[in-house]
């Protein structure tokens, strides 16, 4: 059992996909933020790609995963080249693992909430719920300047936050990356319809213990409204959906 677990490991391509518009030359210099962040997953064993000066982060995702064509046990992270993770890249490697290991496991996040209401996000669905959601994020633009958002205790989620989302080549294969032609925007409510997809197809969402700081707090503009908006066209006949039976 151990022996096959090792070959499934070491057989399975590791890749992080990030959408940014640094040079090359930025991510390969230690002293950027992005550049320690390209050491530190590389460090960790995983391939890094850098999708550059993209339209939209579902073209980014969308394309990236044409061209990598992952076989269905390769494990991919899409993440924002603004964060720094706060693990040993051991301890990093076996709780992302640990979590992709579950059966019928979906999308994995730092955090998420187990109900995702009509006219929402996730943060302001498990608010106006009084349900507790999962996970947390530190923010600032460094260790010395930030703080922690806790969301709760909860690790099953509806939705995670797209700020480091972690998932198999099978999970993406079997949902739409592309921008939805109902979206105005380009960087908004992927993460919601990614994982509200691998809900309804019948995959479960987590929230993981891994601790990242994050340079941004979010960019909340006309167009995350109207997406929020659009994104409640598509899916209303579903919402609210709510974790009805917490996985083991």
């Amino acid at each position: 059992m151990i022996s096959s677990l090792v070959t499934l490991l070491y057989s399975m391509n590791r890749y992080v996909i990030i959408a940014t518009r640094h040079t090359e030359e930025e991510c390969a210099d230690l002293g950027t933020n992005v550049g320690k962040l390209n050491r530190y997953l590389e460090d960790a064993g995983w391939a890094v790609k850098f999708m550059r000066n993209c339209k939209s982060i579902f073209e980014a995702y969308s394309n990236a995963i044409k061209e990598l064509q992952p076989e269905d046990e390769d494990r991919i992270i899409l993440c924002h080249d603004d964060i720094e993770v706060l693990y040993k890249t051991e301890t990093f490697n076996e709780v992302v693992n640990h979590w992709l290991d579950k059966e019928k496991c979906g999308i994995v996040g730092v955090a998420g909430a187990p109900i995702l209401l009509k006219d929402s996000n996730w943060v302001s669905s498990f608010k106006k719920s009084k349900r507790e959601a999962g996970g947390s994020i530190w923010h600032g633009n460094s260790m010395k300047n930030c703080f922690m958002n806790f969301y709760g205790n909860a690790t099953q989620a509806i939705q995670v936050d797209g700020v480091f989302m972690a998932t198999t080549g099978k999970v993406l294969k079997n949902i739409e990356l592309r921008k939805p032609k109902a979206f105005e925007g380009n960087w908004h409510w992927y993460d919601a319809y990614y994982c509200i997809q691998a809900h309804l197809k019948g995959y479960n969402n987590y929230i993981m213990p891994l601790t990242l700081r994050h340079d941004s707090s979010g960019n909340y503009d006309q167009l995350y409204f109207a997406d929020k908006s659009n994104f409640n066209k598509l899916f209303g006949k579903y919402l609210p959906v709510v974790v009805r039976k917490l996985q083991k």
